[in-house]
């Protein structure tokens, strides 16, 4: 159909229809440029007919009207009307901007691929919104009270400023309440501030060169996704103060510039998805370690699985912001994590080979071999070097271990449990002296004798540290040895083969750990 040039060929095409006091105002206030205000300028609460205009016609003065009737560069601004009839801007080309504010439309809005200047429904009321392609130079508003019950669909969309949604209520429970896919929007989106949303908002896929402001909104969608943000480019993320979802929140593989949050505000476990979600920085919000694993155990399963990125994304932000405590302790914890899921799977293999179903039950020897061994190296490289990320731990353990057998030697000299290790010592006069004047502490006595104050004096501390470090010699295991005719000194006998051993794979844990070979970034 031909845009009727006249306002009589409009007339004559809508069937001689006479204007009504309202749309001849409505169309005076065009030509001069005024916002045309029905009634209270409100939202009227149904259709009356000194505040109803055909959408026909509200079509026809969005488009620029005619030769007789040319539309003001100000466009159309109207408030307080009821418009009656489905509005259709599909493919069309709007002459100014477009403000239909507090107005209750009595069927739904269509500008498929419309090309408009600005779009205000502040404070309207709609059944369905479809901007589906849309071009918007400037903002679209759809805020302070904006109704919409139905479909608002913004896909594919391009908004050169804002999408203003805070305030507005969107209600289609179990359907799409806001779908942006696609979209772009130079600006912000502003999804807050007592937004409400019943069923599904989606912004796959959507840029937002911007933040996404949330703070204050509230999202439902018990049965489904309350908000699904997959592969969404996003400026910054604000999520503070937001009704916590009934539905799911999915970022997976989202990229968020900032992202400003809060721990209460997002869904239980099994409800938040942070699988390939990149962030750059986290700002004004909370950084330690205890609070953001939390954070983590909701959302780091994919599919039943545990997905190990959300923890390695983290820590590498925390790192570069400076908290490389808090970063190896999520590093720590993302290796728990995986460890436990492959006991997990292990354990559930070892049920099925008991029960037959593979049909091989050699099989279950060598599975019990493997699953103990990977159970105590797992136990050992978190315990001893954190997994690789807290080599320190390795240097606490050296101190600990060196104090408790420095206690050990201390007790074994003092009880007679340690001994010159020189057979020629032990066949002398002196020693024998000393045997006879204390059977049961001889060490002490002879070397307190002229001869054995001339010997190496033997140090419990540097005793210990001679046999519980490798690679250097304290010279005292040379000098001294613990004696099995005495039960103490048995024990450190036997001891220390242990302490030695155990000092030797400490050492090695700890070099792995300090080059990074058992790290796994």
């Amino acid at each position: 159909m031909a845009h009727p040039r006249t306002l009589t060929d409009w007339q004559a095409l809508t069937g001689d229809q006479a204007l009504s006091k309202a749309e001849r105002q409505l169309i005076e206030c065009c030509r001069e440029g005024a916002p045309c205000k029905l009634g209270d300028g409100m939202l009227p609460k149904r259709k009356s007919k000194a505040r109803t205009i055909r959408a026909d016609l509200l079509r026809w003065l969005i488009l620029g009207g005619a030769e007789d009737c040319r539309v003001h560069e100000w466009g159309v601004r109207l408030a307080g009307a009821y418009v009656e009839g489905p509005l259709d801007l599909s493919f069309a080309e709007a002459k100014g901007p477009t403000g239909l504010t507090n107005c209750r439309f009595g069927a739904g809005i269509t500008a498929l691929a419309a090309r408009l200047q600005l779009l205000f429904l502040t404070g309207s009321a709609v059944k369905g919104l479809n901007l589906q392609g849309a071009s918007v130079t400037q903002n679209v508003f759809l805020r302070g009270n904006f109704k919409a019950k139905g479909e608002v669909s913004l896909a594919g969309a391009k908004i050169g400023g804002q999408l203003a949604c805070d305030g507005g209520s969107f209600d289609n429970a179990g359907g799409n309440a806001l779908i942006a896919e696609r979209a772009e929007v130079t600006g912000d989106v502003f999804l807050s501030d007592g937004f409400s949303a019943k069923g599904e908002v989606s912004l796959v896929g959507a840029k937002i060169g911007g933040q996404l402001s949330c703070d204050g909104g509230s999202f439902e969608n018990a049965d489904g996704d309350a908000l699904i943000a997959q592969d969404a480019e996003i400026g910054s993320l604000h999520w503070k103060k937001v009704t916590v979802p009934s539905g799911s929140v999915d970022f997976y593989s989202a990229h968020i510039h900032a992202m400003a949050d809060d721990a209460k505000s997002w869904p239980e476990r099994g409800r938040l998805f942070l699988d390939g979600m990149r962030y750059d920085r986290l700002v004004a919000t909370f950084t330690d370690a205890e609070g953001r694993l939390e954070w983590l155990a909701k959302g780091d399963r994919s599919n039943g699985a545990f997905t190990p990125q959300p923890y390695t994304q983290l820590a590498k932000v925390l790192r570069e912001m400076g908290h490389e405590r808090d970063a190896r302790a999520v590093l720590i914890a993302k290796e728990r994590k995986l460890a436990a899921e492959r006991i997990a799977q292990d354990r559930q293999r070892a049920q099925e080979l008991w029960a037959g179903r593979q049909g091989v039950r050699g099989d279950i020897g060598w599975h019990w071999l493997r699953r103990t061994g990977f159970k105590l190296w797992n136990g050992l490289a978190r315990r001893l070097v954190g997994y690789g990320y807290a080599p320190q731990f390795a240097f606490y353990w050296m101190v600990g271990t060196v104090a408790v057998l420095t206690g050990l030697y201390l007790l074994c000299w003092r009880f007679g449990g340690m001994v010159p290790n020189s057979e020629v010592i032990l066949n002398s006069a002196d020693w024998a002296a000393a045997m006879a004047e204390s059977p049961l502490a001889p060490g002490r006595i002879w070397a307190e004798s002229d001869v054995g104050r001339h010997y190496e004096t033997f140090s419990a501390l540097i005793y210990a540290s001679d046999v519980f470090i490798p690679l250097i010699d304290f010279a005292q295991q040379s000098a001294w040895t613990a004696t099995t005719a005495n039960w103490i000194g048995y024990v450190a006998f036997r001891l220390n083969f242990l302490a030695e051993g155990f000092g030797w794979f400490l050492t090695a844990m700890g070099a792995a750990a300090i080059t990074g070979i058992i790290r796994r970034d």
